[in-house]
């Protein structure tokens, strides 16, 4: 049998207030006595778990809660759990009952792995160990596929997050749990309050469920948030449509403080007009330094969609890193890309390009007006392409004409 409490004193030795380990050979008879270890070590500061080996059951993980109970110093926490350990939940309720003893923590990081099926119960039961937690700063969540959470789950979570007025930033991963709008309008009401909330993260998978207005409650709640400067946004297969994307949109419109913008939408449906209002919120963000934008296939934006995007970066004079990407068959065509070149060399501050376009229809003639119009942005040094309609001679010429910036020294 493994010495756990050799490896534990082992990786204490460089700080003796840090506990990082990954542990693969571990079962539930290892978790109990790796509780034993854990609970004598009472100044440690910070802890971080990676359990990637046989499933503990929900006995060993209300063995690994136990021992963090005695560590009332304990500021930082990070525990990741893999896919299939059978912690149901009866060891969530289990975990959290010690766990709601640690109420110094300022950091905490959880990520429960797939098929562990905590349910709502062992959702509830989070929440009231995070209720605990009133010296939080920073959260991220992670709650994967078929936890069967369901909305009464998600909303358990934001009853859990109201009290923690010191949080500046709260992250929030959940695969296939049908969680549905009002599971998101849970999270929401958990959140609006908190108005020291610097960094905020939504990455909602398939089979949520969440909608439009699922979209809508998280764009009503970023106009709430003026401390706002970080916003990530990534939503596959929710069939969001040109409503809920409208309702992202009205939420940017209201960030002015926002410097970091990362958005990944896939398989939504958010059509010609959704992309337009995305364009219209976009153009408020004066003070956007960073931006990440991926349109995914499945939303069909089409040329007219696309020319609103476009829309969006006529403001955008801050703006110094940039990732654009439009999937295939959003039929963007090349007036589409002639608008984005347009709007996107007004961007006078761009440093930092990598553009990605994948079977939109474009022509020869489009992407060459487009690099025209790029080559504007005097200050780009570097500029990272892929686009699949275009044959090797065209990219050739692409490039000839892009290398007449004046600063671009590196092109892909």
């Amino acid at each position: 049998m493994t010495d756990w409490k050799n490896i534990v004193n082992e990786a204490l030795q460089l700080d003796p207030k840090t506990l990082e380990i990954e542990f693969k050979d571990f079962g539930q008879d290892s978790a109990k006595i790796l509780s034993e270890v854990i609970s004598e070590k009472k100044d440690i500061e910070k802890i971080e778990f990676k359990i990637s080996s046989n499933p503990i059951g929900n006995v060993g993980w209300e063995y690994i809660g136990k021992g963090f109970s005695n560590c009332k110093k304990l500021h930082t926490l990070s525990i990741e759990i893999s896919d299939s350990h059978n912690i149901g939940r009866d060891g969530m309720i289990y975990f959290s009952k010690y766990l709601k003893d640690c109420t110094q923590l300022v950091e905490f990081s959880l990520q429960i792995g797939g098929y562990n099926h905590i349910r709502k119960e062992g959702s509830s039961a989070l929440r009231q160990a995070l209720e605990n937690f009133t010296q939080l700063e920073r959260i991220f969540l992670s709650i994967r596929h078929k936890n069967d959470l369901g909305e009464q789950g998600a909303i358990q979570i934001g009853q859990g997050l109201k009290k923690l007025h010191k949080l500046k930033s709260f992250s929030i991963e959940i695969g296939q749990n049908f969680i549905g709008h009002e599971g998101i309008k849970g999270i929401c009401e958990g959140l609006k309050d908190l108005q020291y909330l610097q960094e905020l993260s939504f990455n909602i998978r398939n089979m949520n469920n969440i909608g439009p207005q699922g979209s809508q409650e998280i764009g009503n709640l970023i106009q709430k948030l003026h401390q706002l400067e970080i916003f990530s946004f990534t939503i596959y297969n929710n069939q969001i449509l040109q409503e809920g994307i409208q309702g992202i949109g009205q939420g940017l419109s209201c960030c002015q403080n926002l410097q970091n913008l990362s958005m990944e939408i896939g398989n939504n449906s958010i059509g010609s007009e959704g992309a337009v209002q995305l364009g219209k919120g976009l153009n408020k963000c004066h003070n956007l330094k960073d931006l990440h934008l991926i349109i995914f296939s499945g939303n069909e934006i089409g040329h007219e969609g696309c020319t609103g995007l476009a829309f969006g970066f006529k403001n955008l004079l801050n703006l110094e890193n940039l990732y654009l990407s439009i999937g295939c068959n959003n039929k963007i065509g090349s007036a589409g890309v002639i608008s984005l070149g347009e709007n996107i060399s007004k961007c006078i501050n761009l440093r930092l390009f990598r553009l990605e376009f994948y079977q939109n229809e474009i022509t020869q003639d489009g992407i060459l007006k487009f690099g025209s119009k790029i080559r504007h942005c005097t200050l780009l040094y570097y500029f990272q392409f892929t686009i699949t309609d275009i044959n090797l001679e065209t990219q050739q010429l692409f490039v000839r004409k892009l290398k007449k910036a004046a600063n671009l020294v590196k092109v892909y």
